[in-house]
């Protein structure tokens, strides 16, 4: 459409913009009258008008370019004289109407400046623009041009005034024109851009002087202003030699968790922003601590575990059948056990624990159900990524018997009683830590479930294990550890055959003992 518009130019000429042109010299004595030529060129080969005047002063409608004028006296003898030195004219084209934006025009913003159209009735589609911009100084801010009838603009806040003025056609291929006059420039209309200030962001959590476990993700939150949508989040390590300075970027949400590993006071501030690349407004600063020592109220364990062990039984029985025999018999066995356990630290350094675990062996031709229930007490000591715990409770636990004479047997003996243990917990880094336990338990009750009559039962429990623990994503840990069982223990009892009293040591290891646990 604009290159049809050209052609139509081109053809039928441009846009029409002949003023009118006044000529006034000094009047001359002996001057009958005056003539007058106008040209196009200082030789005046040819004149584009030429007439005689009867007073000093001439008009003419013409169209925006570049003339020359010259003057002679005709006397009343109607002889011309010389003609005078030539001089020049330049007629300009009308100045641009303005459009927008409109006069006295009022705009606001609060970091992301504005972008304005500014805009102008066209001359015509070849003309070219000087478009000026001052501030409230008189100072130009932008002083440019454009092949177009309007231009845009980003400027910081204050009063201005715009003006435009046409320069002339552009350059058109195929056709060779004069120099084109620039045009008047327009009236300049103002206009306003008001800089709104953001409230700084406000801090809410950490509070000041907070003290704060390196194990956790701490949480920053804070209020800022509504018209901000992205936030930058810095934090400063005081009182270092190598401090662990932190800064996160382009955050959209008025919340943010980090972990911060290192020990040490803290400085933290946020600045808000409307854009991601604009300067923001920046809060009061807040200090808080981050502790090494992960002991404190609240924190709280939750462990699935699965495990594969193997045990030998060896038993001493003293038989009566017809006479006294001694029997000595071994049995090996092998299988699964899962488990799970719980538990939440109500204080500092005092917790409550429940765990179970269940499974069964194979036992030559047997598979006997073993059974633990748990319910603890913990209490823990220590600093720096090392603790211990130690704890007392209570136990439900199966204990097998295994027999093979003549055929396989085993009791199956569910027993109850206290339970003491303890466990040292060492940090290599903030990602592994190594664990070792150990316990003692004593039955104190005994009864089977084969609904046989037991006679005095005596027992000790023993066992322990070595492990570690690997963080592989924030609070969740999976672990690993190598665990023993010892068992020694008597019975009495008026058994079928009627043993006298039967003694056995059953010793299990669990090579294979996996787990996966959510700490805080």
């Amino acid at each position: 459409m604009k290159w049809l518009m050209v052609f139509f130019l081109l053809v039928f000429g441009s846009l029409s913009f002949a003023r009118e042109v006044s000529f006034s010299w000094e009047p001359m004595e002996g001057a009958q009258q005056y003539e007058i030529q106008l040209s196009n060129s200082e030789d005046f080969t040819k004149p584009l008008k030429a007439q005689t005047l009867d007073a000093p002063n001439f008009s003419a409608t013409l169209d925006p370019g570049k003339y020359f004028y010259r003057v002679r006296v005709i006397d009343k003898a109607k002889h011309p004289g010389k003609w005078s030195n030539t001089a020049p004219v330049t007629v300009a084209p009308p100045a641009p109407e303005l459009i927008k934006p409109p006069q006295a025009y009022e705009t606001s913003y609060y970091e992301h400046k504005p972008e304005i159209e500014f805009t102008w009735k066209a001359i015509d589609l070849t003309a070219t623009y000087e478009i000026i911009i001052k501030d409230s100084t008189g100072t130009e801010v932008i002083n440019t041009t454009s092949d177009k009838a309007s231009f845009k603009a980003s400027l910081p806040g204050g009063d201005y005034q715009w003006q435009v003025r046409s320069l002339g056609k552009s350059p058109i291929p195929g056709r060779s024109s004069a120099e084109e006059i620039p045009s008047d420039f327009a009236k300049p209309w103002t206009f306003k851009i008001k800089k709104n200030e953001m409230e700084k962001p406000v801090l809410i959590t950490p509070l000041e002087g907070a003290k704060l476990s390196n194990h956790d993700p701490i949480k920053f939150t804070w209020t800022q202003d509504s018209h901000a949508h992205f936030a930058d989040i810095n934090i400063e390590q005081l009182n270092s030699d190598k401090p662990n300075n932190l800064s996160f970027k382009k955050i959209t949400e008025k919340e943010f968790k980090k972990v911060i590993e290192k020990g040490g006071t803290y400085r933290w501030s946020v600045t808000a922003k409307e854009e991601a690349d604009t300067t923001g407004e920046t809060s009061e600063t807040r200090e808080f601590q981050v502790l090494e020592d992960p002991l404190f109220a609240g924190n709280y364990e939750l462990e699935l575990n699965m495990s594969y062990g193997y045990g030998s039984y060896q038993t001493d029985s003293s038989l009566q059948t017809f006479s006294v025999a001694q029997i000595h018999q071994k049995s090996y066995g092998a299988g699964m056990r899962y488990g799970l356990s719980a538990g939440y630290y109500v204080f500092r350094s005092m917790g409550f624990f429940i765990s179970a675990r269940e499974g069964s062996e194979t036992i030559e031709n047997l598979s006997p159900v073993e059974k633990e229930l748990d319910g603890q007490v913990r209490f823990r000591f220590g600093a720096n990524g090392f603790f211990q715990e130690f704890w007392f409770g209570y136990r439900q636990m199966d204990i097998v018997e295994a027999e093979n004479t003549p055929v396989a047997n085993a009791i199956d003996i569910n027993t109850t009683g206290p339970l003491v243990g303890t466990r040292v917990s060492a940090e290599v880094n903030p990602r592994i830590k190594i664990q070792a336990t150990a316990f003692y338990y004593k039955p104190i009750n005994a009864s089977s479930s084969q609904q046989t009559v037991l006679g005095p039962f005596n027992a000790d429990v023993v066992g322990g294990s070595l492990g570690v623990k690997w963080n592989f994503k924030n609070r969740f840990w999976l672990g690993y550890r190598f665990a023993i069982e010892r068992v020694a223990a008597t019975l009495v009892a008026p058994l079928s055959p009627p043993y006298i009293n039967s003694t056995w040591g059953q010793y299990r290891t669990e090579p294979i003992f996996l787990s996966i646990s959510y700490e805080r």
